[in-house]
This record gives C-alpha cells, structure tokens and sequence, in this order.
C-alpha cells in the first residue's frame, strides 16, 4: 500500500506526499532512477518549517507509468501538473538532487513567477555531463538498467531477493512506518526501465539546459548548491571532470547565492549528511521570506 496520495494528471497518477503548512512550499525532486523515498526522513523535519511535497516521478516508486521514451521537458511538464492538481500552492522553493537539478532548472524556466529559491545537491550540470567520458558512463549505466530491468521481469531479482546496491545506514533513520513502506514496494521491471531513459534522457542535457546558463539568469533568487567533498569511486570518477566548474556555474546562475561543499559525503548527501542539507534549504527559506542576502559562493565553502 501506497504511504502517500495518488494525484490524477491526466489519466496518469503520480505518488506524492504532502507534510507541513506555510510557505514557500519546498518540493523535493529525487535523483535519477529513484523514487522519492531518500527524503521522506528529511521531509518530516523540514514539516515543522513550511510545506513540504516529494513525489516519485512517472514509472518509479509507486506512480504510474508514462510513455517510453521521455525528456527532461515532459518529467518538468509532469511536475507543473502535478502541484496544480495537488493544490500545492506556489512559490516554490525547488531542492533537485542529481538528475532532479536540471529538471528543477526547466521547471523554473518555465515557471519563473512560481520559483521563490533553489538548492542543488549534487546536480546533475551540463559542464560535466557533455564530456564523452560521462556520455560513456550515461550509456552503460542505461544498458545496465535495462539489463536489470530484464532480470526483474523474469523474476531472477526475486529470486535472488535483491533489493538494488547495499547502502550504509542514512545519518536520519527512516521511521518504522517509513520501513515499513519501503519494504513492501519490491523494485519492478518498469522501474529499472524507466531509470534506464532517464539516464538515456541526460544524454541530451547540453540541448535541454540551452539557453538556461547565463551567469545572472534567475536574478536574486536565493539559489544555494551543495556539491560532495568527498572524490567519486572508482567508474564513478570520470563525473570528477568539470564537477566544480559545474556547481560554481549553478551558483552564479544567481547574484544571490550560496556554495557549500559537503565534505563528508560523496554523492548521496541526503543519506550522509542530512542536517547539512536541512540547514542549507533552512537559509533558503529564510531569505525567500525576508529578503536577506545568502553568502557569497566563495565566502560560503565549507
């Protein structure tokens, strides 16, 4: 059983869960082939703050499928719609993890009077990604998922009672019901397939954020970026290049903004270091609401 509501679209229903009152309302946006799941334990605290809303994008978690194939475009397409159709009132204080900072970056460029502020962690930035070592790890990770996807539709992970990558226990447990949830949504086929086109989808992330880089573009919006301290691993380390050119260039995208490195974490900061992640989008808020200036990128590195 779903933990959350399921919010009609338009003959797709997306699985949201909605905490919390006031405003701006924060809308988390997971990483790429992941449900929203890894910020339920961060969306309880930040509820005693503002409204809060998480959702699992089309084909993952408990939402229902989409069409085959899609773009960034038409998963910020469906992120519009569904804050409509909840009745999650704007501004929106957008928070994009990896894969979800880009598509938070279209959604704001579609909507510019709904966005209040933005934080990035670990985002997904076009400065990396364009690189032919990253275009080579985007499409192995996509076979690789299909492959999986092919496993899990004859019932092999089953079998083998997989439950994808072991992780370490996150820094803010999730709650018994949480668990509980977790535990009765086994990964399905249409999930690893759908996590396969949305790696296939960063493939044309110098085309999808055209036009959306200008240093200055989202004026003085609090915009702050989270960005790992800690080296990427092994086949990982090939998204190194570029990486701080990337999140210095997100944080000039305001003239309002705040640069702050995780230096516990590497890519899954929400897990490692939430009360960091918690903070940062507190300062957000509070400058959405009143005005005050974030630090600058340089003298905000931690």
């Amino acid at each position: 059983m779903h933990p959350g509501e399921m919010i009609d679209i338009g003959g797709r229903r997306l699985h949201v869960m909605r905490r919390g009152s006031g405003g701006p309302t924060v809308v988390l946006e997971a990483g790429g082939a992941s449900s929203a799941a890894m910020w339920w334990p961060l969306q309880d605290r930040l509820s005693a703050l503002t409204s809060v809303v998480c959702y699992d994008r089309a084909g993952l978690g408990w939402s229902d499928a989409a069409p085959l194939p899609r773009t960034i475009e038409e998963r910020a397409t469906d992120l519009a719609t569904m804050l409509a159709k909840a009745g999650a009132a704007p501004p929106y204080l957008l928070v994009g993890l990896s894969y979800g900072g880009p598509l938070i970056r279209v959604f704001a460029a579609q909507h510019p009077q709904q966005v209040a502020g933005m934080v990035f962690v670990e985002s997904a930035h076009e400065a990396v990604f364009t690189t032919p070592g990253a275009q080579t790890y985007l499409r192995r990770s996509s076979a690789m998922l299909r492959l999986v996807a092919g496993l899990a539709g004859i019932g092999l992970l089953r079998l083998l009672r997989m439950r994808g990558l072991a992780q370490s226990p996150p820094a803010l447990p999730f709650s018994p019901a949480q668990l509980e949830a977790l535990n009765s949504r086994y990964p399905t086929a249409l999930s690893f397939r759908t996590g396969a086109d949305e790696f296939k989808s960063m493939l044309r992330i110098g085309e999808s954020m055209s036009g959306l880089a200008e240093a200055g573009s989202l004026g003085n919006i609090p915009v702050a970026v989270i960005s790992h301290g800690k080296p990427f691993p092994g086949p990982f380390a090939v998204l190194e290049t570029n990486h701080l050119q990337g999140q210095q260039q997100l944080a000039a995208l305001s003239r309002n903004s705040l640069f702050v490195v995780a230096q516990h974490s590497s890519h899954a900061v929400p897990l490692e270091e939430p009360e960091l992640v918690i903070d940062v989008i507190r300062r957000v808020l509070e400058s959405a609401r009143n005005g005050t200036p974030l630090a600058s990128p340089a003298s905000a590195a931690q």
